[in-house]
């Protein structure tokens, strides 16, 4: 087991820790940028300034604080049956994607992933998506074809069982509700 196994939940990478703290760069720069425009409104300037601070504050605890609490927190679990993701900082959610719904598994990337080397697998189902986020990209790529793999047996042994796969024969004869077999 690696230092990032919690049980059988997995934990983030490094990488994972630098595109958090990018991502908190960015968004903490936008937000300064746009409180350094109140030293242009009529406000008085020691209030602006207090302001600008608070702001400034508030970003340092994100970038230190938050992006690691987030990256210790952020885990995943794939097992035969489910996948269980469990993320948040405050609020924490944990996400639970049975492997029999799943209908499509998709790798995606952006320019700031790509730097770090990380990807995020996007698990669509036909009534949601959940997405595994900050993997590094080998691992993003083992995990898709692992689900593929996973939702590939499962129709095969779906078809051996029922025969031909039809609707018919997967979900039995319709005629038993009685009704004429025409749905």
């Amino acid at each position: 087991m690696s230092d990032r196994d919690y049980g059988n939940f997995t934990g983030l990478s490094k990488q994972a820790l630098g595109v958090l703290r990018v991502n908190a760069v960015i968004q903490c720069g936008v937000l300064i940028l746009l409180s350094l425009l109140l030293l242009f409104t009529p406000l008085e300037k020691v209030i602006s300034l207090i302001i600008i601070l608070f702001i400034l504050v508030i970003c340092a605890v994100y970038f230190f604080k938050i992006t690691v609490f987030r990256h210790r927190r952020y885990k995943y679990r794939i097992t035969d049956d489910r996948i269980d993701i469990v993320e948040g900082v405050f609020f924490v959610s944990h996400t639970i994607v049975p492997v029999d719904r799943i209908h499509q598994v998709e790798i995606a990337y952006g320019p700031i992933d790509n730097r770090f080397g990380v990807a995020k697998v996007i698990v669509t189902t036909a009534g949601s998506r959940a997405v595994l986020r900050f993997l590094e990209r080998e691992i993003a790529s083992q995990i898709a074809e692992r689900l593929n793999d996973m939702i590939r047996e499962r129709l095969e042994a779906a078809r051996t069982v029922g025969g031909t796969g039809t609707a018919s024969s997967m979900f039995g004869d319709l005629d038993g509700f009685g009704g004429d077999g025409n749905v």
